[in-house]
């Protein structure tokens, strides 16, 4: 008989959640490729009159080299503010456990706070446009911003966890 708070406990294990994602990010894709979801356009490379970027057809190098521009610098940016305000808003603002004067003024908290929603949400639409185009060309330079800004500070956090952990 299988324990249920055992089996709850091993399904939240990180290197089990990170297999199980493997697993059905593949069956997703190995069933979008089935249907055919990646035959049309999606690996097309260059202009092409008949992708539209805000209504604008993707039809010369310069306007595919400024859309490739936007991706990367929006993904960078929603990167870079999510995560900095993650660390301001989630762990120190709104943190009852965190009790320390907050290096910033009252008035500059209160407007980083309620704009954070409204810049977020703008770069958010950006993406989701370029997602739209329904290419890998675009995709990649958002891919390559998020990448850019996460996996650095992702390893700095893991860094910062074992500094101070002594190896048994």
């Amino acid at each position: 008989m299988i324990n249920e708070d055992n089996f709850v406990k091993f399904l939240f294990k990180p290197k089990v959640s990170f297999f199980i994602f493997l697993i059905c990010l593949m069956i997703y894709l190995i069933l979008l490729d089935e249907e055919g979801a990646f035959k049309n356009n999606f690996l097309k490379f260059g202009p092409d009159p008949n992708t539209k970027f805000l209504g604008m057809a993707m039809n010369t190098w310069e306007k595919v080299v400024l859309v490739y521009f936007i991706s990367f610098l929006s993904s960078l940016l929603q990167m870079y503010s999510s995560t900095a305000m993650f660390n301001f808003i989630y762990l120190k603002l709104w943190n009852p456990a965190y009790k320390k004067k907050i290096n910033l003024t009252k008035r500059w908290a209160q407007i980083i706070a309620s704009t954070d929603p409204l810049l977020s949400w703008i770069l958010a639409i950006i993406q989701f446009f370029c997602s739209m185009t329904m290419q890998l060309q675009y995709l990649m330079p958002q891919f390559l911003g998020q990448a850019l800004m996460s996996i650095p500070y992702t390893l700095l956090k893991v860094d910062e966890k074992y500094k101070n952990i002594k190896a048994t």
